[in-house]
């Protein structure tokens, strides 16, 4: 996740349009400046999971999101590819929608690193 001055936040959205086919879709949340701040409107949200990964067994597996969620990628680095075949790598401070409940899903595949990775499920 990224701030873009004057317009708000960035964020990227992985999607299945109505054939099933995930799309990666860049996103600004408007943002309004309430003093020295930056916010956004609230996101309400069902329930948090942290998750730390040591070791990349059973990545690479074409798999659906379970539920809409944001993902903040906290340490380490994964590359997803959606169905139509575009891949982004995401890195600390990323932030991601995954929306891919139903259709062809994606593929996560870690990106090395001894120390794993750690990431924040948001689920929406």
């Amino acid at each position: 996740m990224s701030f873009d001055p004057g317009h708000g936040f960035r964020y990227t959205r992985l999607y299945a349009d109505a054939d099933g086919t995930t799309h990666f879709e860049d996103v600004v949340v408007p943002g309004h400046t309430e003093g020295h701040v930056t916010l956004t409107d609230l996101i309400p949200l069902r329930g948090m999971i942290m998750r730390h990964v040591v070791h990349s067994d059973g990545d690479a597996v074409r798999h659906n999101a379970p539920r809409r969620q944001f993902i903040v990628h906290l340490e380490g680095s994964v590359e997803v590819e959606a169905s139509d075949g575009e891949r982004r790598r995401f890195e600390a401070g990323d932030l991601v929608l995954v929306e891919d409940v139903e259709g062809d899903g994606h593929i996560t595949q870690w990106v090395g690193g001894d120390a794993g990775r750690r990431v924040l499920f948001l689920a929406l």
